[in-house]
């Protein structure tokens, strides 16, 4: 640093006329005061060798000196008295005295000057040792200072202290160049500057004020952090201000950057959710047709050629709509959008329900599909359904899918049961899943993505399996949001186990039956697969029962013929694909029922059309794989003389307009712009036995509805979410805004047609008065149900 700079830090401030303080300027009153050490001599830094030497010479010479002093004094004693003896003995005998007194009085006058001589040599002496170590300690300030004052300097920061009447006592050079300030005339004068933004970060009284401050500077505009402290001198108790400012303007237009690109990146996922819905629209329209119609086009008179070609459209549309869905969920994902909806479910038919969906996929590739749920879980937690349901279908789905040999079985258990957090009335259970397959398994390699976008276990160009990847990486994050989590075991030629466990609210206990209704109950099974002879074993000993499994891995004849021959069986299960191979079943079943044990068959719901053939070759009753628990208890015990398990086409995936047709027809207003949708929902309502009324637009449903005359006859609105002039929210708005000005009673049910699926679009029509949704593509039978419902309440 210069000398000009180092001469203004020791100036002092001018009394006389001062520029006046502006606003802005801190107030020393409002800040934290530290008091400043004392600059005595005691206080001072000094070097080593100074302090060593002060403190082995305390005096500096002041002993020799006091020693001198003593004998000048003698000396000049000593020089009176021989003046006297001169003048007393004057002249004659007394000569020889006078002559020796004068010449003590040369001597001793002698003595005195050279003792003041040496006296005074020693005090130069002390003071030249003080001055230089005053000249030492001085030289080490001077270098701390520079020291310090170069640090400083070194980490740019801006440095200024002002005195209480907040005029300008130091300012460092990196100050001075940024504020534009004269480092030799700055003294004495007060810091005018209009900052142009400026925020409090912390207004501790200890550590002192913070801000964020907007100036404008010589380099152009800057941000800084300034930080003003109030400081005590403590021997004139003056206050005084130092602030230190640091550049953060990098800083600042970094999260400047980071707020804007944050902002650009949400709108750009704002776009991307309202391109999706467009095209998800888009997209479900013709797939509404396409599937609808096919739908319908099964409940006609058609070929068996004909049937597998409408079967293939099916399975195709269905295929580009699962698609459709896995893309959506992954924008939700990604948005952080996915949101869960509990409510009470039954996980028994949540999972049997799911088997038996997913069992003409499975026997269509002759593999088996079964589960097994133990009966300690509850009959009722809360819990996304629909969510559940898709990880349940995905994992079950794809086990399907790899697997050529055996089958696929479902697991579900209670790992433990405890009293919730939140309320201790309530239950909280932890539910654990599995879905085990006889599959190929997942290599080492393949296991590091088989849980990323568009992962495959089979991804090379040749691959045989199809799907885009996106399920499993899906149902990670449904599990996860559900606070759970997802893993799984495998071996290559063994086959594969996903497993995942969620808690879940209880809503009620186990389901109330008895203890052990199969005590005392031998039941034999034969043929069927491992896994399915399993599943069936694991519910006839939880309750009770004793079973012996031949399965059709190690099934002869004559093991058959065996062991049916025992007769110590209470009921035995034949598998329908093992018994061409046996005479011994049809030997067994000629017996007198009354002889033997009760036989029950095994069937596939495609079987179903040679049911009455089985029941009248012998069969006491039948039950439907993949097989429900409650079923083969009522089977096995004796309870039901046939079956309980009637589970309708619904488990062909068919549709039945008969079997749902209307108890109570209904005067339905359809608002459809897309003629092959309105021609679908039309054809659905009517084979049921509705009366439909279309119209093409919001606008025209509004007018239908105002006219009194025909609004009475009208018993339900269909209104689909997107048409030209007028869109179906903004028509339902008007159609309750003239319900509550009427003051009428009824509230007309409203059901969205819509291929969004956004939670933020159903939210909305809910808060506008929508009774329900119905998604596109739409399926008869949930359309038919919906109107069931309106019908029965």
């Amino acid at each position: 640093m210069n000398n000009s700079s180092v001469k203004s830090k020791d100036a002092v401030p001018d009394s006389g006329n001062l520029d006046e303080v502006n606003d802005s300027q801190v107030d020393i009153a409002n800040l934290p005061v530290i008091d400043s050490p004392s600059l005595d001599g005691n206080s001072r830094p000094g070097s080593r060798e100074t302090q060593i030497s002060a403190d082995r010479n305390p005096d500096n010479g002041a002993g020799a000196l006091q020693v001198w002093s003593r004998f000048f004094w003698l000396s000049s004693i000593c020089s009176l008295v021989a003046a006297g003896m001169v003048s007393f003995g004057g002249y004659g005998q007394l000569a020889p005295m006078a002559f020796f007194g004068v010449t003590a009085v040369i001597v001793f006058h002698w003595l005195q000057v050279r003792s003041a001589n040496d006296g005074f040599g020693c005090i130069t002496k002390a003071l030249h040792k003080r001055l230089e170590a005053l000249q030492d300690r001085a030289w080490e300030l001077r270098e701390s200072e520079e020291r310090h004052r170069s640090l400083a300097e070194a980490f740019g920061d801006l440095m200024m202290h002002r005195d209480d009447q907040g005029r300008m006592v130091y300012v460092n050079e990196s100050f001075a160049e940024a504020f534009g300030i004269d480092l030799e005339n700055y003294a004495g004068k007060a810091f005018k500057h209009e900052f142009l933004e400026e925020r409090t970060l912390n207004q501790d009284l200890q550590t002192g004020i913070l801000r964020e401050v907007k100036a404008t500077t010589e380099r152009g505009i800057k941000w800084f952090a300034w930080l003003d402290l109030s400081i005590r001198d403590e021997t004139t108790g003056a206050d005084s201000i130092r602030s230190v400012a640091r550049d953060i303007t990098q800083q600042k237009n970094v999260e400047l950057e980071l707020r804007e690109a944050s902002h650009n990146a949400h709108a750009a996922s704002r776009a991307k959710s309202r391109f999706l819905a467009n095209v998800s629209h888009e997209m479900r329209t013709p797939l509404n047709g396409i599937l609808g119609m096919s739908s319908l086009l099964t409940d006609t008179k058609l070929t068996p050629e004909q049937h597998t070609y409408v079967d293939a459209v099916q399975e195709s549309g269905q295929a580009l709509l699962n698609l459709i869905e896995d893309i959506l969920d992954t924008t939700l994902i990604e948005s952080g959008k996915l949101e869960m909806n509990p409510k009470p479910t039954d996980p028994f038919q949540l999972v049997e329900g799911i088997c038996e969906l997913l069992a003409s996929r499975a026997h269509a590739k002759d593999i088996t599909i079964s589960s097994h749920i133990n009966r300690a879980v509850p009959g009722e937690v809360n819990v996304d359904t629909g969510r559940l349901r898709q990880v349940l279908i995905n994992l079950v789905g794809n086990a399907i899918k790899f697997t050529e040999n055996g089958g696929v079985h479902v697991e579900l258990k209670p790992i433990e049961i405890t009293n919730s957090k939140n309320q201790v009335d309530v239950k909280q259970a932890r539910l654990l899943f599995e879905v085990k397959d006889t599959g190929p398994g997942i290599s080492e390699k393949e296991r590091k993505t088989i849980f990323e976008e568009f992962g495959q276990v089979d991804s090379a160009s040749t691959r045989k399996h199809g799907g885009a990847g996106l399920g499993l990486a899906i149902s990670q994050s449904i599990i996860e949001k559900m606070g759970g989590e997802i893993e799984f075991d495998s071996k290559i030629g063994s086959g594969c186990t996903f497993r995942f466990w969620i808690d879940v609210p209880v809503h009620s206990r186990p389901r109330s039956e008895r203890m052990m209704p199969l005590k005392g109950q031998r039941i034999l099974l034969i043929g069927g697969t491992q896994l399915e002879a399993d599943a069936i074993a694991g519910y006839i000993t939880s309750h009770g029962g004793i079973i012996e499994c031949h399965t059709s891995e190690n099934l002869s004849n004559k093991t058959c013929g065996d062991a049916m021959a025992q007769n110590k069986w209470d009921s035995v299960l034949f598998d329908h694909k093992a018994l061409s191979k046996f005479s011994s079943v049809k030997r067994y079943l000629n017996i007198n029922s009354k002889d033997r044990a009760r036989a029950i068959i095994l069937l596939q719901a495609e079987d179903r059309a040679t049911l009455d053939s089985h029941l009248k070759a012998g069969y006491n009753g039948y039950l439907i794989k993949p097989i429900r628990r409650a079923s083969l208890l009522g089977q096995v015990d004796g309870r039901e003389s046939k079956s309980s398990d009637d589970r309708g086409s619904l488990n062909s995936g068919k549709w039945d307009s008969t079997a749902l047709a209307a108890e109570k027809p209904l005067r339905i207003l359809l608002a459809e712009d897309n003629d092959i949708n309105a021609l679908l929902a039309r054809s659905v309502l009517e084979r049921a036995g509705h009366t439909v009324i279309r119209v093409e637009n919001g606008k025209l449903a509004i007018d239908y509805c105002s006219n009194a005359s025909v609004n009475d006859g009208v018993d339900l609105i269909l209104m689909d979410l997107q048409m030209p002039i007028m869109d179906g929210l903004d028509a339902l708005k008007e159609i309750r805004k003239s319900e509550l000005e009427s003051k009428s009673s009824r509230n007309l049910p409203v059901y969205i047609l819509t291929a969004d699926k956004q939670p933020a679009t159903r939210s909305r029509a809910v808060k506008l008065g929508a009774t329900g949704f119905l998604t596109k593509p739409l399926d008869p039978l949930h359309l038919l149900k919906a109107i069931n419902e309106i019908e029965s309440a």
